[in-house]
């Protein structure tokens, strides 16, 4: 599986069929083998979304928008957890951020305990997915953070264990925020066994930290400390603060190539760790009044930055994943006919009826919409749909096939088949 991931749109408004057909071509050329996606606990990401995801190759990350200080019941969300565990989906963040300030009202993160108090809240959800068959994803830490997040890390493992929650710990992922801060991707290098006169706030001259894209360096060695050995990594928000061509030379990490530090040419940079199952840049596209617009790599309307034509065009030591015509494809079969200024040729339903009686398709004129489908019989010649937007289908998955006849030739043709 591909290690190179993004986030998708930073809200919930993007789960259409139309979304579907405009990004999952991009998500395939980019090479992406992880997608992390916003939800919301009183509504469900489509089925038909996400299994065309999985079908794809690539793997979901629910992140569940939920605040700490009024988390959901657990009853409310169980149905939605076990529906998200019938559709494929393995991975979901329940909270995130709780080590800093502004994840909390004011009166509860002056509280005493504050990270028994997180667990109060991250446990039963966390359980309840687990019953379900998803994996809960251990909340993502800021990096250093209002409590150090290490320290956080390390009294919120402690916790679990003498809160005896085996289950949860034998099947722990954890994750890091992937940020430079405007250093070298090999900032932090090593973590805490390179770097040990680091303490809580306080990082010595000429040392380095963890905050940076190497975090999870640091916080696999909490993991490993506190739990006798690692843990699978997620890290999410890659590159959030990096100009384009640092995130280039991450994605090229991502995709296990060579890389110099673009900082410095002359030294290499390190490889990510084993246990990174996925990095997740951010962020796929935006609406153009977002605040994250201008680090989007497309714009809303699908247009390609530079430098995600670059990612495209980045040779991968792994060939993602084929787009599948499968049943997870949410059409069969499609039949695209052409529309005309003058309106729609109703010699074209006639022709087309016996394949309808014997197949029932799905009819249309949406080459949006025909993205979605296994199969696509085209009826038209290049006039009415260029090749170009046929071998679009194709690199979304479809079979295509084009009639460019008329007539009685084209309905003897459908009838045979």
């Amino acid at each position: 599986m591909a290690v190179t991931g993004l986030h998708y749109f930073p809200d919930t408004l993007h789960y259409r069929q139309s979304d579907l057909a405009t990004w999952l071509p991009e998500l395939h050329e980019l090479g992406v083998g992880w997608l992390a996606l916003r939800a919301e606990s009183s509504r469900a990401v489509p089925e038909f979304f996400l299994r065309s995801l999985i079908g794809a190759g690539i793997t979901p990350i629910l992140q569940f928008q939920l605040a700490l200080h009024q988390p959901p019941q657990v009853e409310d969300l169980r149905p939605l957890l076990r529906a998200y565990s019938t559709w494929g989906v393995r991975y979901v963040v329940l909270f995130e951020r709780p080590n800093q300030s502004t994840a909390w009202p004011e009166a509860e993160w002056l509280g005493e305990d504050l990270v028994e108090r997180t667990l109060d809240r991250y446990l039963p959800l966390a359980e309840a997915a687990l019953d379900a068959g998803l994996l809960p994803v251990f909340p993502p830490l800021e990096p250093g953070g209002s409590y150090w997040d290490l320290s956080f890390l390390s009294a919120a493992l402690q916790a679990l264990e003498r809160r005896r929650q085996t289950r949860l710990l034998e099947t722990l992922t954890v994750s890091a925020y992937a940020h430079c801060y405007e250093h070298s991707l090999n900032w932090g290098l090593g973590g805490t066994v390179r770097w040990t006169g680091v303490r809580p706030y306080l990082t010595p001259e000429g040392s380095e930290d963890q905050r940076g894209f190497r975090e999870y360096e640091w916080i696999q060695a909490v993991v490993q400390k506190q739990l006798g050995g690692p843990r699978p990594m997620l890290l999410l928000e890659a590159g959030a603060d990096a100009p384009a061509e640092v995130q280039l030379a991450a994605v090229r990490l991502a995709n296990g190539q060579a890389t110099p530090d673009p900082n410095n040419r002359t030294h290499p940079l390190a490889p990510l760790g084993a246990e990174v199952l996925g990095c997740c840049f951010w962020l796929l596209s935006a609406a153009p009044d977002s605040p994250d617009a201008d680090k989007a790599w497309y714009s809303a309307d699908g247009k390609a930055s530079e430098l995600a034509q670059k990612v495209k065009a980045l040779p991968r030591l792994m060939a993602p994943k084929q787009v599948p015509a499968g049943p997870q494809r949410p059409i069969r079969r499609y039949v695209l006919l052409p529309g005309y200024e003058w309106g729609i040729a109703d010699w074209h339903f006639e022709a087309i009826r016996p394949y309808v009686k014997k197949y029932r398709p799905t009819i249309g004129f949406s080459l949006a919409e025909a993205a979605l489908a296994e199969t696509v019989l085209v009826i038209g010649g290049e006039k009415d749909f260029s090749e170009e937007a046929l071998n679009r289908l194709r690199r979304a998955g479809c079979r295509v096939e084009r009639i460019n006849e008329t007539g009685t030739t084209l309905a003897t043709i459908l009838a045979e088949r």
